[in-house]
Parts: structure tokens; sequence; C-alpha cells
């Protein structure tokens, strides 16, 4: 009788250790798959708001061309105002004639991935990884910008109005960008 009570004794010693490693291993495998898959999720959701920041940019600064396009048809003085979102860390850049030009640059975060696939071919200099800028020329009309082109037109971070107006010229008309 005393033997049946040492084994048993012996096989619940040997169930407590079986869970005590089970656990321990159950431990380390969650570690590990904290410390492996937990970084690659915050770089991918780091990666997919600078792509959708930079659409947010492009939509802001395409916006501006489409206007400036549709009050080309209309008489000299036709005005519209239209209001874009231009995300934090992007800027909406206007420059005159005979550049023409409406873009957005936006700085890129400094993460270690690489920059977004958005910006491989960028307008400003491909070398530069740290910024993407894309540039729209505007073709049908003689651009005016309300600021310098080494300002930006517009800051990100911000909603805006953009007052787009259609003005005679000397000899063409020109259609003027400004901030409201």
């Amino acid at each position: 009788m005393d033997n049946t009570l040492k084994k048993r004794k012996r096989l619940a010693n040997q169930k407590g250790q079986i869970s005590i490693e089970f656990m321990l291993l159950l431990v380390f495998l969650l570690l590990y798959l904290s410390s492996s898959i937990l970084p690659s999720v915050y770089l991918a959701a780091a990666s997919t708001q600078e792509v959708e920041s930079i659409g947010q940019a492009r939509i802001a600064a395409q916006k501006i061309v489409s206007t400036v396009n549709r009050l080309q048809d209309q008489t000299s003085g036709a005005k519209q105002t239209i209001t874009i979102f231009v995300p934090k860390d992007a800027n909406i850049l206007c420059n005159s004639a005979p550049d023409n030009e409406i873009g957005f640059s936006y700085q890129l975060q400094g993460t270690t991935h690489t920059p977004a696939t958005a910006c491989e071919n960028d307008d400003d200099n491909p070398a530069d990884s740290s910024k993407c800028t894309k540039i729209i020329t505007v073709n049908t009309t003689t651009l005016g910008c309300e600021k310098d082109p080494i300002d930006p037109l517009v800051l990100g971070g911000q909603s805006v109005d953009i007052a787009i107006t259609k003005s005679t010229g000397q000899s063409t008309g020109q259609t003027t960008v400004s901030v409201s």
C-alpha cells in the first residue's frame, strides 16, 4: 500500500512538471510571435498610412488642376471655390507661367521601409528618398499663383478653400489660383 501511494505522488509530480513545461513553452512561443510579427504589422500600418497620405495629396492637386481646366472654358471673371484636404507632411505647390504647374510634395516618414511605389518616379530628385514630389502641368491656360513657387500654396494637415478665378490678361486669359 505504501508503494502505491509513492507511485501516485510520483505520477502527480510528473503531471505538474509537464504542465509547467507546457506553460513555459507556450510563453516562449508567444514571445517569439510577438517579437517577429508585431514589428511587421506596425511597419505595414505605417506604409499604408503613407500611401494614403500621398493619395490624398495627389487628389488635392488633381482637383485644383481639374477646376483650372474647367474654368478655362468660362468667361472672364468666372470664379470657383473648392475645398481640399492636404494631409500632414504634405504641401500643395503652384508654379506660375511659364511653368504652369500644380503639384504636391510629401515628406516621407523616417521609417526603415522603402518609399511607397507612388514615389518611385518623383519629379524633384529621384535620389532623394526622403521626399515625394509630383508635378502636373496645366497646358490649357496661363497660370498665376498667389504665392512664390518656393513657398507652398497650402501647408499640410488642414482643409482649405481654394479660390480659382479666370481673369483677362494682356493677350490671353489668366487663371489665378489663391487660398481663400
